[in-house]
C-alpha cells in the first residue's frame, strides 16, 4: 500500500517542481509596416508650384462708350412761326421740315439734309457740326448755341429768342414740340442762321475774290445796258 501512494504521489511532486520543461513558445512577429510618404517640405511645394502651369486669365473685353442718343422726332406735327423772317415751318414726324407746304429738309437721327437729301449737319447728342466736321452748334439744355456764341432759346411757352453780340431779340413762337424740343431747335435755327457752306459763299473774303460794285445793272429784260459812246474817258 505505501509504494502505491509512492507511485502516485511522486508524479505529482515532480511535477509541481518544474520537473518536465514547458514546449518554447512561439515568439511573436510584428508585421513590417509600409514606410508612407513624407509631406514635401516647404521649399519642394514651391518648387512645384513654380513647375506647374498657372490657368490662363481671361482677358478682360474693353470698355466701349455707348453711342449718344439719336435726334427724337416729334410725335404730331411740330408747328413753328418764324415772326422775323415770316417764315411758317412744320415738323412731320418722319423729321421732314415744310415751309409753306414745300419740303425744305429733312431731320434724321443723327444728321439735317437738305431738300434734295445731301446731309448739311451731323448730329451726335448735344453736338452738332457741319458735313465736313466743323463745330456748327451745342445743345445747352434747350438753348442752342452756336460756335460764334450767338443763341437761340425756347421758354416754357414756345417763344424763341435769338441772342447775338448780347442783344436779345423774340424772333418766333413754336407749337406742340413735345419731347422734339431739339428738332424744332435745329429747324428754327436752319432760317435764323445760315449754314456754314452758304455762310462761307456769301462772304467774299471767304473765297479771296472780291465784288465788283460798278459791275452793268440787269434790266428787267435780264440783259445789261450798253456803254455810252459819248461818255469821255476820265484824264
Amino acid at each position: 500500500m505505501k509504494k502505491l501512494l509512492n507511485a502516485l504521489v511522486l508524479p505529482l511532486v515532480i511535477a509541481a517542481c518544474g520537473g518536465e520543461a514547458e514546449p518554447p513558445k512561439t515568439p511573436e512577429v510584428t508585421p513590417p509596416t509600409t514606410p508612407t510618404a513624407e509631406a514635401p517640405k516647404p521649399a519642394e511645394t514651391a518648387a512645384v508650384a513654380a513647375v506647374e502651369p498657372k490657368p490662363a486669365e481671361t482677358a478682360k473685353p474693353a470698355e466701349t462708350t455707348p453711342p449718344p442718343a439719336p435726334l427724337a422726332m416729334p410725335k404730331e406735327d411740330i408747328k413753328i412761326s418764324i415772326t422775323t423772317k415770316k417764315v411758317n415751318l412744320v415738323v412731320k414726324s418722319d423729321g421732314t421740315v415744310q415751309n409753306g407746304g414745300k419740303t425744305a429738309a429733312k431731320l434724321t437721327g443723327t444728321e439735317m439734309q437738305d431738300k434734295d437729301g445731301k446731309a448739311v449737319a451731323m448730329i451726335a447728342g448735344d453736338k452738332v457740326t457741319s458735313a465736313s466736321g466743323d463745330a456748327v452748334a451745342t445743345f445747352q439744355g434747350n438753348d442752342l448755341v452756336g460756335a460764334n456764341g450767338d443763341k437761340l432759346a425756347m421758354a416754357d411757352d414756345g417763344t424763341l429768342t435769338w441772342t447775338s453780340a448780347g442783344k436779345d431779340t423774340k424772333v418766333g413762337k413754336v407749337e406742340k414740340a413735345g419731347d422734339a424740343k431739339h428738332a424744332a431747335m435745329l429747324a428754327a435755327w436752319s432760317v435764323l442762321a445760315p449754314a456754314p457752306a452758304a455762310a462761307k459763299a456769301a462772304d467774299p473774303k471767304a473765297t479771296g475774290t472780291k465784288t465788283d460794285t460798278k459791275a452793268a445793272t440787269p434790266t428787267a429784260a435780264g440783259t445789261a445796258k450798253p456803254a455810252d459812246p459819248k461818255a469821255a474817258p476820265k484824264k
